[in-house]
């Protein structure tokens, strides 16, 4: 095609091997370290040239035959396939191949802009743009001394005259198309998106591997409570989904937290009625002994309604102090059962059990507290402010 010399057709010994299979891997022939390829050969004289079939397509809408063509540079391969190609033709190396993968390059001397304005047609779907390189010249000859013919034990193929080099881009020899020279990984990801194993990402502007398809024969979904456990079934089971789930265990669980719920409001209920009793006959017997001081604030100017609020006003400071401890006491309590301290020597025996406190709850165990020491004080509050102020004095001179 043009980049070889004419001499070289009769002093190199060209080899074609084939690889064919079905690697899960998409991008494994275009992942192999070329230079890897170069120094697994015998001789020194001998390198890897990676080769797919060109492919015949649209630049610009102008038919070209694009060839793959990737070579070693002089360090490695020392330099001796430089002697037979010719001066200033196209080619890539390596890392150009790397680096550049939607690339091209051409043998006239007028290349065509490297703006991003060349598009190549793939197919109906796809068209993807590629830029104009410059290649690498060849570096320096090596002697002739130096270099040997390799030996190889598969089949030699037949030599084939060059073409002659194409002057003109968009027409070639003969009526042929023009050549473009382009890496050998892109006519390999082009083929390879023609069988369906890569798709090409317009955002990143490179092919990549199809995602892989996962089959998943099952799953396991978890729901935020237990309650949520048949709604997500039915959910399920409307989309055709089989589910497998322990209705009736969950519906005994479901009876027993019921159960257990009731429990709780029984003996939330008998806690707050025993409270208010409690902070009833507390109020009562602290009036009583107060009503000597009562009794002086009255003469002193304090009227119904501020000993009512008095008395009031220290049942709800007394409550709230109480709502302050027992919502420390019940965070101190859960982080103890939540902990594990199978390590301790005085709490080995301690199961982990998790008990979550939400905000609501600490709310709630506050707003009963305040409730249960304002109910408890409303009374004695009212016996209080309603003394006789002489009466009160004299009373509690004798209590």
């Amino acid at each position: 095609m043009g980049t070889l010399t004419p001499n070289a057709v009769d002093e190199l010994t060209v080899y074609r091997i084939e690889r064919i299979d079905n690697h899960p891997d998409a991008l494994m022939p275009v992942r192999d370290n070329p230079q890897l390829l170069v120094r697994n050969t015998e001789a020194e004289d001998d390198f890897i040239v990676r080769w797919n079939e060109p492919l015949a397509l649209k630049i610009n809408e102008t038919p070209h035959l694009l060839v793959g063509l990737s070579l070693p540079t002089l360090r490695e391969t020392g330099g001796w396939i430089n002697r037979f190609i010719r001066e200033g033709s196209p080619h890539f190396t390596y890392q150009q191949t790397v680096e550049s993968p939607l690339s091209m390059a051409f043998f006239d001397t007028t290349q065509p802009p490297n703006d991003g304005s060349l598009k190549l047609h793939v197919d109906e779907n796809l068209t993807i743009p590629v830029g104009v390189i410059q290649t690498e010249t060849p570096g320096s000859e090596i002697s002739a001394e130096k270099a040997t013919n390799g030996e190889s034990v598969v089949k030699q193929e037949e030599d084939t005259p060059h073409p002659a080099t194409p002057t003109k881009t968009g027409t070639g020899v003969d009526g042929e198309p023009t050549l473009a020279i382009v890496p050998c990984n892109l006519l390999a990801l082009i083929h390879q998106y023609r069988l369906g194993l890569v798709q090409f990402d317009a955002s990143g502007n490179r092919f990549i591997e199809n995602p892989a398809t996962l089959d998943y024969t099952k799953a396991r979904l978890y729901t935020q409570t237990i309650d949520d456990v048949p709604a997500a079934v039915e959910l399920l089971a409307s989309r055709n989904f089989a589910v497998l789930s322990e209705s009736s265990r969950i519906a005994e669980i479901q009876q027993q937290a019921g159960s257990l719920q009731t429990l709780v409001v029984v003996v939330a209920v008998g806690v707050f009625l025993f409270g208010v009793i409690t902070v009833f006959s507390v109020f009562v017997d602290s009036t009583d002994r107060k009503k000597g001081t009562i009794g002086i604030l009255r003469v002193m100017g304090m009227s119904r309604i501020g000993v009512f609020w008095m008395v009031l006003i220290r049942a709800l400071t007394i409550g709230m102090l109480a709502a302050i401890l027992c919502s420390a006491v019940g965070y101190g309590l859960a982080m103890f059962l939540g902990a594990d301290l199978s390590s301790s020597r005085l709490f080995f025996w301690k199961p982990i059990i998790s008990v979550i406190l939400q905000p609501d709850d600490l709310l709630l165990v506050a707003i009963g507290a305040l409730l249960c020491a304002c109910l408890g004080a409303i009374m004695p509050a009212i016996k209080a402010s309603g003394l006789d102020p002489f009466d009160a004095i004299m009373e509690g001179q004798f209590a």
